[in-house]
Order: structure tokens, then C-alpha cells, then sequence
């Protein structure tokens, strides 16, 4: 059967990744007990990337939790390590008041449209590596811009935002906060504005997390990653278009491009946030990444936040990953070659021998006439092209 993560492979990995250029975000500016980061140029960083916008001006940004609830006193029923949670729970509380609980919302009356409202996702993951677990949290900001082929209302990247806290010495710290997600468009964007949205977390060589986000345009696709280095946020952008792959703006190998954007053997977090055109059952039930796993992982999260050892979402790890990733990397660049934007492929993977190793499948094509599915699996440690379907 499908796996609960296919969809990272297939929305996350291939169907886009989204990006911006590669910058570094140095611990800085303080406003009473809360830190927020600022950005500096850094190309060179020997970490895989992560996603997205850091507030221009950082102190207005900042939440500063209430003094009688920034430092919480011990008792016997609350040891020190609840103190972080204590303190995430309240920054969730904050955060729901403002931006509203997860749901679904749903065009019904011409079943194509569905997405993911308030705040979506609650995780817990070592940002930063300094041992601590520290709070990811993506929101919808009611910002509901973009338009389906019915004319239904459906989120685009920028309807989306994501912020990472920290707790350290008795106070919140912002460590990242993004302006968007990733997305792409199901059809060619002359067609209608609306996009497909989601985010990706994947666990880098350093075992960091790298939080990716998808973009394309008609000429060019995008994968930016975040995540940090020595205590600071690093963002790099990896763009392919003009048969040249780059990263920050300079030309790179095919394989430093790939190892960038598709290199991970981990993913921590993968999650749909909106669909443009699925019918909403779908779009909430299908297998891999659907909108109930999503919430029922956050809910998870959220009701248990406040403990000293609180849940997180389910990751997924295996060595053919890279391999697929770096597949379907190859086969979305060759989509941009061909010129005049072809649809986004299709992509998804499923234990078709049952011998523990799902094999990947890549629907190439833009209509039933030239529909083809390409099978590949791995041996021995490489991948191999089974048949076209």
C-alpha cells in the first residue's frame, strides 16, 4: 500500500519545491526577553537548504509572552523540562487566537477546492541542534487570493506563513519566520492564479532539519531551503532554468544541484495545505499526504503539548529516498526543457513486489492520450528503471 509519506516524494520532492536566494541569518536584534534572527549573505554554506522570508523588520514581528508567563516556576508536578512546552503551548494558544483552530475548508457546491485554514501544522523538531525542541508552526493568514477554474477562493503560497520558537533562559525566541510556503500550479498559470500548497521538512547529513520550499514560473522551478549552521539560519535557493542549474544566483553541477535539493534520506514533515482542483474527499482521505493525516498529526501534537514529552509527526527514513528524489529532480528539470510548461507530473510510490521496497512511480503526460507511468525501483543500492506503463 501506499505509504503515509508518497506524497513528500511526489508533492514535495518533484511537484515543487519553492525558493529565494541564499542568505544567512545571524542572532540578533532583542526586544525584552524575545530574540528575533537577521539576514546576512552566505552562498558557500556546506549545509542542503530550507525555505523562504525573514521579517524585514524584525521587532515588529516579535510575540513577547506576558512576564507571568515567560518564566514558569517548578512543582512538584512540573519538572524543568516541561518548561518549554509550557511555554509552547502558550505560543499555540496565541497563535489560534489570532490566525484560528485547524479545519477544512471546501468549495461544496461544485466539489473542486479544498484547503487547509488556521493554524495547520504543530510540530516539534531540533531546529538549531543545540538539544533543545523547538516549535514549528504553519498558519493560514485568511489571505485567500488566488482563484480555481470554477472561480472557488484558493489559498496561494503567500496565504500561508511559518514561525520557529525556541525557549531559552526562561524566554521565547524567534528562530525563522517565513512569509509563504511552496507550491505549484496544477495547469499552466495563464490559466487561473490558484495554487497547490505544502511544506517539507527533511533531515540533512548534520541530522538538521532543512525546511524546503517548492516555486516555479513558466521558465524556471525553485527549491529554497533553511536551516541552521552553527547557530545561525541559512537560507540558499537552488533554480533551474536555460538548461543551467544554480544555486544563489552561481552555476553549479547537476550534481551539486541535486544533492541540494533532493539529498536527504529523512523526512521529518511533509504536509498538503491546499488543492486547487481535487475533490475535497480526495484532497482529505486520499492515501499519502492528505489534509486528515495532516490534522490528526497536529491534534496529536497540540494535545500533548503542554507534557514533558509530547508528541511529534511521524517521520520516514530509508535509503532509496535520495535516489528517488534525485529521479524525480531529473525528470522535473527535463519538464522545464521541453519548453512551453508542461503540467506538473504526477508522482507516488507503492510496494508493487511486497519485498519491503516501494517502488516509484512518475505519470508523465498532459491528457488521457499521453498518459505513461514509469517504474523504477532499487537493487543493491541503485536505482533502476523497471518499464513504462
Amino acid at each position: 500500500m501506499l505509504k503515509k509519506w508518497s506524497a513528500a516524494l511526489a508533492l514535495i520532492i518533484l511537484t515543487v519545491g519553492c525558493g529565494i536566494t541564499g542568505q544567512t541569518i545571524n542572532a540578533g536584534l532583542t526586544d525584552n526577553n524575545s530574540t528575533v534572527p537577521s539576514m546576512s549573505a552566505n552562498s558557500d554554506s556546506p549545509v542542503p537548504p530550507p525555505a523562504s522570508a525573514i521579517p524585514t523588520n524584525p521587532t515588529s514581528s516579535i510575540i513577547v509572552l506576558p512576564s507571568n508567563e515567560t518564566a514558569f516556576p517548578s512543582t512538584p508536578e512540573q519538572t524543568p523540562t516541561d518548561l518549554p512546552y509550557k511555554a509552547y503551548y502558550q505560543k499555540y494558544l496565541e497563535l489560534t487566537a489570532q490566525y484560528g483552530t485547524a479545519e477544512i475548508a471546501e468549495n461544496t457546491e461544485h466539489g473542486s477546492g479544498s484547503y487547509l485554514n488556521g493554524v495547520c501544522i504543530v510540530d516539534l523538531l531540533d531546529f538549531n541542534g543545540d538539544g533543545v525542541q523547538d516549535l514549528l508552526v504553519i498558519y493560514a493568514n485568511g489571505q485567500i487570493n488566488g482563484t480555481n477554474m470554477v472561480k472557488f477562493g484558493i489559498p496561494q503560497a503567500g496565504s500561508y506563513g511559518i514561525e520557529i520558537w525556541t525557549y531559552t533562559n526562561g524566554a521565547m525566541t524567534l528562530l525563522l519566520r517565513e512569509s509563504q510556503v511552496g507550491s505549484y500550479c496544477s495547469f499552466r498559470t495563464n490559466y487561473w492564479d490558484a495554487d497547490n500548497c505544502f511544506a517539507t521538512v527533511y533531515e540533512s547529513g548534520a541530522s538538521l532539519p532543512v525546511i524546503q520550499l517548492y516555486g516555479e514560473t513558466d521558465d524556471h522551478i525553485t527549491y529554497t531551503n533553511y536551516y541552521d549552521s552553527d547557530g545561525t539560519v541559512v537560507k540558499d535557493e537552488f533554480t533551474y532554468g536555460n538548461h543551467v542549474c544554480q544555486k544563489n544566483g552561481s552555476a553549479i553541477s547537476e550534481a551539486e544541484w541535486d544533492t541540494g535539493v533532493a539529498g536527504y534520506d529523512k523526512i521529518i514533515l511533509c504536509a498538503r495545505l491546499s488543492s486547487d482542483d481535487n475533490i475535497p474527499a480526495s484532497a482529505a482521505n486520499d492515501d499519502g499526504v492528505n489534509f486528515n493525516n495532516t490534522l490528526s498529526q497536529t491534534r496529536r501534537v497540540t494535545d500533548t503539548l503542554s507534557q514533558s514529552q509530547p508528541s511529534s509527526f511521524d517521520a520516514a527514513g530509508a535509503d532509496y529516498i535520495p535516489l528517488y528524489g534525485e529521479e524525480i529532480a531529473r525528470v522535473n528539470r527535463e519538464r522545464i526543457d521541453a519548453g512551453d510548461m508542461q503540467i506538473p507530473h504526477k508522482y507516488g510510490i507503492y510496494d508493487i513486489d511486497q519485498n519491503g521496497v516501494p517502488e516509484l512511480l512518475i505519470l508523465t503526460g498532459d491528457c488521457e492520450a499521453n498518459f505513461l507511468y514509469h517504474v523504477y525501483t532499487v537493487i543493491n543500492g541503485g536505482l533502476i528503471y523497471c518499464i513504462p506503463l
